[in-house]
């Protein structure tokens, strides 16, 4: 595995141009931000209920809501590297 820093200037050198390398980087990258969002909101809440804190009141439409997002969020991170993956193996076996 090529560290993320040096990947970068790896792709520095290829003949992608600036916004579509951008775009995908974009879409690549928002479902791990979106599960990391979620983890870290779901660790402050154990954690304030942990602590006997005053954990804040949500109604069952709350955490419906938050349940269907995480669990979306999971599956779209599941599927978006298994394109990735599909398509650098089909890129790779071309050469």
């Amino acid at each position: 595995m090529i560290p993320f820093n040096l990947s970068n200037y790896f792709y520095g050198l290829t003949g992608v141009k600036f916004w579509p390398y951008v775009l995908a980087s974009w879409i690549g990258m928002m479902p791990a931000t979106f599960l990391y969002v979620y983890i870290g909101t779901a660790g402050k809440a154990a954690v304030a209920a942990a602590a006997g804190g005053a954990a804040v009141k949500h109604g069952w439409q709350y955490w419906a809501f938050f349940s269907v997002g995480f669990a979306a969020t999971i599956i779209v991170t599941i599927w978006v590297t298994k394109i990735a993956r599909d398509a650098l193996k089909k890129s790779t076996d071309a050469k």
